[in-house]
């Protein structure tokens, strides 16, 4: 595997005074996804769980919508291509064309046309917010390297993670984690991350068909009122003890509910 951090020479200034040293930064990796011989991105993103990578960008783009979907995904020995063939006729068109950016990098998704709401429970106490969001800050092994990365991770009903992604863009860490739970039957009733919450999140999350979103950052407008669309329980500026709720709150229990 491609290392993904690599030492640079700096020119550090500190109080007026200049000095050289080195630092480690995280290294940006291409990755073109062919999907049944048609390439529909190519992704910036770090050179780890590519495969994850590809078969969860499908999944919240639309492209599959199971495992069972995959016939084939193989990823190139230098990790530049993924290709992938899906099963004739298992997979009906969930977007409209163009596509649209998802503002992070340039990336162009596909804009669904159809999202289903969530109706899985999925409560969990208030104490796991908490937790969720040290698990977070403790798996980001990459980002206290470098400073460069963001963190997404699905999130199990105790606190705990099943699983947790970084890459330089929140939306690759978010469907490395998708990957994960499709190709790798991971399970969890939570999507938490370290980043903003925007709507293309939120629609990533209903894919998932996860019930809830943990971020110590704040959402979007057109974020919360996707989730509360898609019946998605949102917790943003998860800070401590504190956070806040935007709607579907009796998903959180453990505090008073007004």
């Amino acid at each position: 595997m491609q290392a993904l951090t690599e030492a640079v020479r700096v020119w550090r200034v500190t109080r007026g005074h200049m000095e050289t040293t080195e630092d480690e930064v995280v290294v940006e990796h291409e990755l073109d996804i062919v999907w049944n011989g048609r390439t529909v991105i190519r992704l910036s993103c770090t050179p780890q769980h590519l495969a994850e990578l590809t078969g969860g960008f499908l999944l919240t783009s639309g492209y599959v919508n199971h495992k069972s979907d995959i016939e084939l995904l193989r990823v190139s020995e230098c990790g530049s291509r993924a290709e992938v063939e899906t099963a004739p006729g298992s997979v009906t068109t969930v977007f409209d064309w163009p596509v649209q950016s998802d503002g992070c990098l340039s990336r162009p998704v596909p804009r669904l046309s159809q999202l289903e709401a969530v109706t899985r429970c999925g409560r969990i106490d208030s104490d796991a917010v908490k937790s969720f969001m040290l698990a977070l800050q403790a798996s980001s092994q990459i980002f206290r390297a470098t400073g460069g990365t963001h963190v997404a991770a699905l999130g199990r009903d105790d606190g705990g993670l099943s699983c947790a992604c970084e890459d330089i863009g929140r939306h690759n860490a978010v469907d490395k984690v998708a990957g994960m739970m499709m190709l790798q039957d991971a399970q969890g009733v939570a999507l938490a991350l370290s980043g903003r919450i925007s709507s293309d999140i939120v629609q990533k999350a209903a894919r998932m068909g996860l019930p809830l979103i943990v971020s110590r950052s704040a959402p979007t407008r057109a974020a919360i009122e996707l989730a509360q669309q898609t019946g998605i329980t949102m917790v943003g500026f998860a800070r401590g003890q504190r956070f806040n709720v935007y709607g579907h709150p009796q998903r959180i229990i453990g505090a008073d509910n007004p």
